[in-house]
C-alpha cells in the first residue's frame, strides 16, 4: 500500500507539470498553498468463487454437478472380522482299549499205561506168575482198588503261566487190558504247585472201549508243565483165564480247545491287537452344523499311554481330514522294556488340511478317528493281562480357519465400543456455520457369506461439553451378504441420512469432535433355512462414513482479521483523500470491515471507521437458498486531514472483516462456484503542494 500511494503522487504531478508552456517562467509563479485535486480509478477487479477455491490447500471441498459446493469427509468407522465369530474350540478325545483276550491252539497230549505197570502192583506169587504169563492165557487175580500213579503230559513252550478266560480239556480213556475198568479218578495238576486243574471220573470202561469226560476250564490257570494222577483205578477181574499181554495198554489222550488267554505270562506273537473307531460329534454352542474347514493351521496332540508290555506299532487314522485329497495318518513305533507300561507323546500337523465334517455326506460335526495297534513280537515270555489298556487323548487344538460353510448357527455378538476423531468440524469456522442440508452415508461392505442383522443405534456424535445419538438408521439393519456362489466377493449395504430421515442436522450443529460407536450383531436372525452359509479368514464387514454438506446453510459472527505492514511516506502532501468503492455481489453474505492503525507495539493510533462499515450487502437469494439478483454498494470512505495525519505514526494495519448471511446470518443460502463480487474502487484526494 506504500508503494501504491507513492505511485499514485507521483503519477499526479508527472501529469501536472507536463500541462505547463515552455515560456512560463516559474519564477513568476507563487506555489505556496497550492492545493489541486484529482480523481483515478485504483482497483477493478473481478472475485469469482470457484477461483478462489482453486486456491484453497483442502481436498475436502469441491463442487457438485451443479456447481454447489461441498465440504467432504470420509473415513473408516470400523472394520470386523467376521471369522472371530466362528470358531472350534478344542475338541478332546480319549478313548481307552483293552487287550481283547487271544487264543492259544488247541492242546493235545496222549500217554499209555501199559499192563505191565499194573502186573507190578501185584502182591506175590501173583505178581511173578503174571509177569511170567506174558503171552500165555492165564487166570488174572483179582486186585483191589488202588493208585495208579502219575503220569507227564506234554510241556506247552508257548506261555509259562495264563489264566484262561475258557476253554474245555477233554481227556479220553482207551481200555485195551483183557478185563473192564471201573471207578477210575484221574486228576490233571500243574506241576510247579501242585494245584488241580480238573478231576476226572470213569465209573465203568469196558474191556475194548473208549469213555471221555471233559472239565470246564474258565478262569483257571494253567502251566506248561501238567501232569495226570492216576488215583484210583478199580480193575474189574474175576480170576478168569485171559490173555495175559503185558505191552497192552491203557490209553490217555488229553485234547484242551477253544482256549482264550486273559493273563500270564507268554511269548506274544505278532498280531493285530487293538483296531478301534472313535466317532466324534463336535462340541457346539450355538446349533452350528458344520460341513467342512479348511485350516491354516492346527494340530492333533496326542498322548497314548500304552499298558501293554511288548513291542507295538500303534496307527492313528483320521479317514476325513486330508491334505490335498490324502487322509492323515500317522505311525508311532511303540519299544517295551517288557516289564513297564508306556505313554508316547506328539503331535500332528493339521495345517493346510480340510476336514470333511459330514463323513461324505452323512452326517454334520462329525470327526472319525481310528487307533490300532499291531503286536511286534520280541520272542521275549512277558507278562500280560487283558485288564491292560491302550488309552489314547487326542486333542484336535489350535484350528486357525481359512474356510468354513454350512449352517454357522444363531448367534449374538457386540462388537467392542471405539471412537473416531473427526477434524473437519476441528476449527472456529464451523462454530459459526449452520448447515441447512447435510448428508451422511454408510457404506457397509460384507464378504460373509451369511445373513446378518446389526444394531448400530449406538452411534453418538460427542464434543467436549455434550454428545448426541444418531437416530434414521433402520433398527435392525440387514447387512447384504454374498450367497455361495459369490464366494470372495462383498456385498454393500448402504446408509443414507438427510434432514428428512434423521437428526443429521442438529448433530453437525453440534460441531462434534468426534464419534462413538458399538454395533452388535446376529448371524442367521431366520435359523436354519438351508442355505448354505460360509466364511473366509479375511471376511470382514468394513464400515466407512461419508460426509456430504452443501454449503447451504447460514453464517453468523464469523470475523476474519489480518495485519499488514503499513508506511505513508508521502502522506504529507495529502490534504484528504475519499475512496469510492462499488461492489456489485451474487455471494449471499453482507461484510463489514474495519481497519485499525497501529504503532510498532501495536497500539491502536486511529481507525478508518467510527464504527464497522458494511462495505458489501449480501446478494439477494428465495427461500430455497438460491441466487435471485446481485445487489450493488455504493460506499465514500472520507478520509479527513486530521486523520491523515494520524497515520504518519502508523507502521501496521490491522484488517477486521465480519461476515454473515442476510437477516443478520439467520438465513439459510448455498455457494456456487460461479458466484462474482465485482470491484471498483476510486480515489479522489487533495494534495498540498508547499513551494
Amino acid at each position: 500500500m506504500n508503494r501504491s500511494w507513492k505511485l499514485l503522487v507521483f503519477a499526479t504531478l508527472i501529469t501536472l507539470t507536463s500541462c505547463f508552456k515552455d515560456e512560463y517562467n516559474f519564477n513568476d509563479v507563487s506555489m505556496d498553498n497550492y492545493n489541486p485535486s484529482f480523481a483515478a480509478p485504483l482497483l477493478e477487479a473481478t472475485v469469482n468463487l470457484g477461483q478462489v477455491m482453486e486456491n484453497v490447500d483442502t481436498t475436502q471441498i469441491k463442487a457438485d454437478a451443479n456447481n454447489l459446493l461441498k465440504i467432504t469427509y470420509s473415513d473408516t468407522l470400523m472394520s470386523y472380522n467376521v471369522a472371530e465369530l466362528i470358531s472350534i474350540p478344542t475338541q478332546s478325545i480319549s478313548e481307552s482299549f483293552t487287550l481283547p483276550a487271544f487264543s492259544i491252539g488247541n492242546l493235545n497230549n496222549s500217554s499209555s499205561v501199559e499192563l505191565r505197570d499194573l502186573a507190578n502192583g501185584l502182591e506175590e506169587p501173583d505178581k511173578t506168575i503174571i509177569l511170567a504169563s506174558d503171552g500165555a492165557n492165564a487166570p488174572f487175580p483179582a486186585m483191589p482198588a488202588q493208585a495208579l500213579g502219575n503220569y507227564g503230559m506234554r510241556t506247552f513252550t508257548e506261555f509259562n503261566t495264563v489264566v484262561l478266560s475258557q476253554g474245555t480239556l477233554t481227556i479220553e480213556i482207551t481200555n485195551n487190558w483183557p478185563f473192564p475198568i471201573n471207578n477210575l479218578t484221574m486228576d490233571i495238576i500243574n506241576v510247579g504247585d501242585g494245584s488241580v486243574i480238573g478231576t476226572y471220573s470213569y465209573p465203568s470202561i469196558a474191556m475194548g472201549a473208549t469213555e471221555s469226560a471233559a472239565v470246564d476250564l474258565t478262569d483257571v490257570t494253567m502251566t506248561n508243565n501238567l501232569q495226570a494222577i492216576i488215583s484210583n483205578i478199580d480193575p474189574g477181574t474175576s480170576g478168569a483165564p485171559v490173555l495175559i499181554d503185558l505191552s497192552s495198554t491203557l490209553d490217555v489222550t488229553s485234547t484242551a480247545s477253544n482256549l482264550e488267554v486273559s493273563s500270564g505270562t507268554a511269548i506274544f506273537p505278532s498280531q493285530d491287537a487293538i483296531n478301534e473307531t472313535v466317532d466324534v460329534d463336535l462340541t457346539l454352542d450355538n446349533g452350528e452344523e458344520l460341513n467342512s474347514v479348511q485350516l491354516n493351521s492346527g494340530s492333533i496332540d496326542y498322548s497314548i499311554d500304552y499298558g501293554l508290555r511288548e513291542n507295538a506299532q500303534i496307527t492313528i487314522s483320521l479317514p476325513y481330514i486330508t491334505n490335498q485329497g490324502t487322509p492323515i495318518t500317522e505311525v508311532i513305533n511303540v519299544t517295551s522294556d517288557h516289564i513297564n507300561s508306556k505313554t508316547v507323546t506328539g503331535s500332528i500337523d493339521l495345517s493346510n488340511n480340510t476336514i470333511d465334517l459330514t463323513a461324505n455326506g452323512a452326517r454334520t460335526n462329525y470327526i472319525e478317528a481310528s487307533v490300532s495297534a499291531s503286536i511286534i513280537s520280541s520272542g521275549q515270555i512277558i507278562p500280560f493281562s487283558i485288564t491292560d489298556a491302550v488309552t489314547a487323548n487326542l486333542d484336535i487344538a489350535n484350528l486357525d480357519i481359512a474356510f468354513i460353510d454350512g449352517y454357522l448357527g444363531n448367534l449374538t455378538e457386540s462388537i467392542p465400543a471405539d471412537t473416531i476423531v473427526l477434524d473437519l468440524f476441528n476449527n472456529e469456522f464451523s462454530e459459526l456455520i449452520s448447515v441447512a442440508a447435510p448428508e451422511l452415508s454408510m457404506k457397509l461392505n460384507n464378504s460373509a457369506g451369511i445373513p446378518i442383522e446389526a444394531d448400530m443405534s449406538q452411534i453418538f456424535a460427542y464434543n467436549d461439553q455434550t454428545s448426541l445419538q444418531l437416530t434414521g438408521i433402520a433398527n435392525p439393519l440387514t447387512i447384504n451378504s454374498p450367497n455361495y456362489s459369490e464366494i470372495g466377493e462383498s456385498k454393500v449395504t448402504t446408509i443414507s441420512l438427510n434432514r428428512e430421515s434423521s437428526n443429521i442436522v442438529d448433530v453437525f450443529d453440534l460441531n462434534p469432535s468426534g464419534i462413538a460407536y458399538q454395533m452388535f450383531i446376529e448371524t442367521n436372525p431366520a435359523g436354519n433355512t438351508g442355505d448354505m452359509n460360509f466364511i473366509n479368514s479375511d471376511s470382514k464387514i468394513d464400515v466407512t462414513m461419508d460426509v456430504d454438506i452443501p454449503m447451504y446453510g447460514s453464517v453468523s459472527g464469523f470475523s476474519i482479521e489480518d495485519t499488514l505492514d503499513f508506511a505513508l511516506d508521502s502522506i504529507n502532501i495529502l490534504q484528504s483523500a475519499t475512496l469510492r468503492a462499488i461492489i456489485e455481489n451474487e455471494f449471499p453474505v453482507d461484510v463489514d470491515v474495519q481497519l485499525y492503525f497501529v504503532d510498532e507495539n501495536f497500539a491502536v493510533i486511529d481507525s478508518l471507521f467510527s464504527n464497522g462499515e458494511r462495505l458489501v450487502q449480501s446478494s439477494t437469494i428465495d427461500a430455497n437458498g438460491d441466487l435471485v439478483s446481485a445487489t450493488t454498494s455504493e460506499n465514500d470512505i472520507v478520509v479527513s486531514e486530521d486523520k491523515l495525519n494520524n497515520l504518519m505514526n502508523a507502521s501496521k494495519i490491522i484488517l477486521h472483516a465480519s461476515l454473515e448471511t442476510a437477516n443478520g446470518g439467520t438465513q439459510d443460502a448455498k455457494f456456487y462456484t460461479h458466484y462474482e463480487m465485482n470491484i471498483n474502487l476510486g480515489i479522489i484526494a487533495t494534495i498540498q503542494i508547499n513551494q
